[in-house]
């Protein structure tokens, strides 16, 4: 049984896992894994994956393909994936944190029933946390999940092969098990398959997502925050520097196509840049909100939410709070400060001024939220902790008030330990019940848009996405209602327009059709299929002229498209005739 003890907590930790996301194997194909995997994966060959830049370099994109080949589009199999990278995420923070927080050797005996209860509660809050949903249950949000896993084992292997490396001669004995003889070159070995395991990986991870690029900071800001002498250890941090700049360089190079890809999709409006002084309070304080209090979870926060002047002055007073706790731990204790930090540094991509990414992303906190959980399980510690003072200031109470103490010290203290462990208890069923319960929002495409519209009213893209819910049901009127919310909250919003006319094709209005989609193309010249449309109307009249023109401007943005080169052909025998 003894044996066994040590794989009690992290096997705990992996059927938490399971347990919570167990309700959301059966959910569908939702948003982009639909153009992203079922619409994509017939047009999949080994040549076209292996010989594409946007493949090579997102590595999602392989995974993806190789699970298609396997189970074709069986979605439980992607979704499994995710859950198994969480998985072993929740079980590496357990380790990370649990050599993280271990005291100095004079410590009273005790320390390592504390290091399990931080560690503990830090990764069970990351295992169960309903902010992380979106990386897991969301199979296009899963890389968020893939890169964060292959990050924490590069971290906790870089952290081996520093705990070896700092082993005196002694410890390195026991710990290998190994004599005098031969033990230097046996510790070197097993120092250098950990550090070249680490670079490795972390190399991998950098091929999953452009974000994980900003992570070399941590390992730096290991060697500052835990270690005495950190200038002499940076030279071995150097290649994750050298990896991460390439990357840099490589994605920078991809930043305008990005601008323009997140501009379509968050509703078609004009690229530009962010104010700082709006963008950081509300991107930061919104991750502690939720957080905190994860009811209003959502797949499109408001870019710009209407916010009075109280909100906006405590939002920028929280951020505020949390930046004199950096600088006030960066001189009185190290060890938070480096957790502070962490919340921070994986947030980096996406905290620029230019639109490169939305306002606020669940998905964006996975790694982040870590930063913050480990304190939460620093702060449960040092509760459970102050029973010594619960236990005077009653005793004094008692005293004062000359009443009889009803129970003796240490039964106080017990008392006071299950109180408190009561209320984390009902914290994490709360959680718990909350991540449950939004796995169902995800089922399909009809549950997410409503669950959507509740939460994010504001957002173009919500509405544009409930005039299709509409439209699968059959309710043209509703559907035209709502692509026509979308183009209010954004007349620049080329998809709504697209939409708008397609459901005044399907309702017989042929000349409201015809302007909507003449609307889609001026605000989005690369709408093929506008055009595509446009061409079969003019078809279907007999106006073949107008017809060719549609389909020859749908062939200048898709040349090699078999169905519009047919449809030309067609038109041309008929004009001929």
């Amino acid at each position: 049984m003894k044996r066994l003890r040590p794989y009690l907590l992290p096997t705990l930790l992996v059927l938490l896992v399971f347990a919570v996301y167990a309700n959301s194997l059966n959910n569908g194909f939702v948003s982009d894994d639909i153009p992203g995997i079922v619409q994509s994966g017939a047009s999949w060959t080994w040549k076209s994956v292996f010989t594409s830049i946007i493949f090579l370099t997102h590595w999602t994109g392989i995974l993806q393909f190789f699970i298609y080949q396997i189970v074709g589009l069986t979605p439980w199999a992607y979704r499994l994936v995710n859950i198994l990278c969480h998985a072993i995420s929740v079980l590496l923070v357990y380790k990370i944190v649990f050599q993280l927080s271990r005291p100095p050797l004079q410590v009273p005996d005790g320390t390592w029933l504390r290091q399990q209860r931080i560690a503990f509660v830090a990764s069970s809050l990351f295992a169960v946390h309903p902010i992380i949903i979106e990386s897991v249950t969301w199979i296009s949000g899963g890389v968020y999940a893939q890169y964060g896993m292959l990050f924490l084992l590069s971290f906790w292997l870089y952290l081996k092969s520093r705990e070896l490396e700092a082993l005196p001669a002694g410890r390195q004995d026991r710990v290998l098990r190994i004599g005098v003889e031969g033990r230097r070159l046996k510790v070197e070995k097993r120092f250098l398959f950990y550090l070249l395991a680490s670079y490795s990986i972390y190399f991998i991870a950098l091929f999953f997502s452009e974000k994980a690029a900003v992570l070399f900071l941590l390992f730096f800001l290991y060697e500052w925050c835990f270690e005495s002498r950190p200038s002499l250890r940076w030279r071995k941090l150097m290649p994750y520097f050298i990896a991460s700049c390439i990357f840099m360089l490589f994605y920078i190079t991809q930043l305008n196509s990005r601008i323009a890809s997140v501009s379509q999709v968050s509703g078609g409006g004009e690229g530009g840049m962010y104010n700082p002084l709006i963008q950081l309070p509300i991107a930061l304080s919104s991750y502690f909100y939720l957080i905190i209090w994860p009811k209003d979870l959502t797949l499109y926060h408001e870019e710009v939410p209407i916010v009075g002047t109280a909100d906006y002055v405590f939002r920028v007073l929280t951020v505020c709070m949390y930046i004199f706790g950096i600088a006030f731990t960066a001189v009185k204790n190290r060890k938070l400060c480096f957790w502070l930090l962490w919340f921070l540094i994986p947030l980096l991509p996406t905290l620029t001024p230019l639109k490169i990414s939305w306002l606020v992303a669940e998905r964006y906190a996975y790694l982040s939220v870590i930063g913050i959980f480990v304190l939460i399980a620093y702060g449960f510690e040092w509760v459970l902790n102050q029973h010594h003072t619960i236990v005077r200031a009653l005793r004094s109470f008692f005293l004062r008030s000359s009443i009889r103490l009803p129970f003796k010290g240490d039964t106080l203290q017990g008392v006071y330990h299950f109180g408190v462990w009561i209320v984390i208890l009902c914290i994490y069923l709360a959680l718990i019940m909350r991540t449950v319960v939004r796995n169902q929002d995800w089922y399909n495409e009809d549950s997410l848009w409503i669950a959507t519209a509740k939460t994010s009213p504001l957002i173009p893209f919500t509405w544009n996405n409930m005039g299709d819910v509409y439209s699968r049901r059959g309710d043209l009127k509703k559907a035209a209602e709502m692509f026509q919310r979308a183009i209010v909250l954004n007349p620049q919003y080329a998809d709504a327009y697209h939409n708008l006319a397609e459901t005044y094709r399907d309702m017989g209005e042929t000349g409201d059709a015809i302007l909507m989609y003449e609307k889609a193309f001026v605000f989005n010249p690369n709408l093929w299929q506008s055009h595509g449309a446009l061409a079969e109307i003019y078809y279907n009249k007999k106006d073949y002229q107008k017809a060719l023109f549609h389909i020859e401007e749908a062939l200048k943005i898709v040349p090699d498209n078999q169905m519009l080169l047919r449809a030309r052909d067609q038109i041309r025998k008929m004009q001929k005739w």
